[in-house]
C-alpha cells in the first residue's frame, strides 16, 4: 500500500519538520515548536459535533483511497484541521487529510484536493487516551496560550498517531494537537 506510513501510526509520525516519536512521560505538556509547510491531500467535510467521529473515519478512508488514485505517497498519519471551533449546537467544518511527499500532477479535482499544513511557530500537546476526551487537550492549549500571552494564527489540527481499528484500547490512543501561533515578534503586549 502506498500509504505504508499509516502502518506505523503508533510508532512515529511526521508532521512538517517535527517528528513525534513514542512518548516518554511528556503527555499533557505543551511545547512550542517550529514547523515547515507540509503538502497534504485533503477533503473538507461538515458534520454535527455528535457525529464527527464517524464522519472523520469515513473521510480518512476516502483520503487514504485517493492516494492510490492519484499515485501519491502519504508520509505520515491522518489529521483533521478544524476550520470551526467544535460546539455541541452547530455543525463543524473540518479539513481531513494526509501529509504527502509532493503534490501530484495534474492535481486532483472534486472533493479531493491538494492542501498544506502551515509552517511557522505552533503550540503542540500530546493527548493520551480516548479521543472523546480531546477537549481536555484543547482546553490545556487554551490555558497555555493565555498564560504565555500568545495569539493563535489560524485553525488547529489533530494528528491521529494511533489507528483505533488496530489499537482498540482507548488508554493507548495517541493524538497530537497543534495550534499555530503568531510569532513572538508580532505579539501585542497587554
Amino acid at each position: 500500500m502506498r500509504t505504508r506510513a499509516l502502518a506505523s501510526l503508533g510508532l512515529v509520525a511526521a508532521c512538517g519538520s517535527s517528528v513525534i516519536a513514542p512518548l516518554r512521560g511528556d503527555a499533557a505538556l505543551v511545547r512550542e515548536i517550529a514547523l515547515v509547510p507540509q503538502p497534504t491531500i485533503v477533503m473538507t467535510i461538515r458534520a454535527p459535533a455528535n457525529e464527527l467521529g464517524v464522519s472523520l473515519g469515513a473521510a480518512i478512508g476516502t483520503v487514504v483511497a485517493s492516494t492510490q488514485i492519484y499515485d501519491v505517497d502519504a508520509i505520515g498519519p491522518p489529521f483533521a484541521r478544524y476550520l470551526d471551533r467544535v460546539t455541541a449546537t452547530r455543525d463543524v467544518t473540518v479539513e481531513v487529510g494526509l501529509p504527502i511527499r509532493r503534490a501530484p500532477m495534474p492535481p486532483p479535482d472534486g472533493d479531493i484536493r491538494i492542501g498544506e499544513l502551515p509552517g511557522g511557530t505552533a503550540a503542540r500537546i500530546v493527548h493520551l487516551g480516548s479521543r472523546g476526551r480531546l477537549g481536555d487537550a484543547h482546553r490545556e492549549l487554551d490555558r497555555w496560550i493565555a498564560d504565555h500571552r500568545r495569539r493563535e494564527l489560524g485553525p488547529r489540527w489533530e494528528v491521529y498517531l494511533t489507528d483505533p481499528t488496530t489499537e482498540p484500547d482507548e488508554t493507548a490512543q495517541r493524538t497530537v494537537v497543534f495550534a499555530p501561533l503568531a510569532s513572538a515578534a508580532h505579539e501585542v503586549t497587554r
